[in-house]
Parts: C-alpha cells; sequence; structure tokens
C-alpha cells in the first residue's frame, strides 16, 4: 500500500487501479467499498504530494489548476450500475493490475 501511495502521490497514472487490485487481493471487501476506499488513499495520496510540491519547489499553477476538474471523474461507479457478478470485476481488476505493474516494472526509465 505504501508503495502504490508513493507512486500515486509522484506519478499517478494507473494507481488506482493498481491500489484496487490491492484492495481486493488483501481485503474481504465489497467492491463497492474497496472502490471508495480506494478513492480516499489515493485522495490523500495526492493531497500530501501536493503539499510537498508546493513547499519543496514552484509550481505552475497555470497548468495544475485546470487538471483538477479532470480527475473527478475516476469517482464514477460502473460496478453499481451493471449486473456482472463481483467476482468477474475483481478477477479483471486484479488482473489489470498486475499487467500493469509487470509492464511498468519492465519498461526502461528514459
Amino acid at each position: 500500500m505504501f508503495c502504490v501511495a508513493i507512486y500515486g502521490g509522484y506519478f499517478g497514472a494507473a494507481a488506482g487501479v493498481v491500489l484496487l487490485a490491492v484492495l481486493l487481493v488483501s481485503t474481504v471487501e465489497p467492491l463497492a467499498r474497496a472502490t471508495a476506499l480506494r478513492n480516499l488513499l489515493l485522495g490523500s495520496a495526492n493531497a500530501v504530494a501536493a503539499v510537498l510540491v508546493h513547499r519543496l519547489g514552484p509550481v505552475r499553477w497555470s497548468a495544475a489548476v485546470p487538471s483538477v476538474p479532470g480527475s473527478w471523474p475516476g469517482a464514477a461507479r460502473p460496478d453499481r450500475r451493471t449486473h456482472v457478478p463481483q467476482h468477474r470485476y475483481r478477477v479483471l481488476i486484479a488482473c489489470a493490475g498486475l499487467g500493469l505493474a509487470v509492464h511498468l516494472g519492465s519498461t526502461p526509465y528514459r
């Protein structure tokens, strides 16, 4: 969880998928509760990262502020609107998170 929070605060791309996969594998919470917990944890990680970035260096607010509303659609909950069994969602999310972690871990840094 700590590593996902650091990654999410620093970079953020697909941290929600990875964190949701970790939550679904490590807890017995239903998908809707795991999604809510993911949103809370990533929101906290991003808030801490924003404070650190603001304190440690200059921020281009003209680029940062417009990106905030773009993160809000990620809080949508498609899991409540469909009738797919929760187990299938768990497997799909876990596989996507694992695949993403392998891809990001094997991609050289440029």
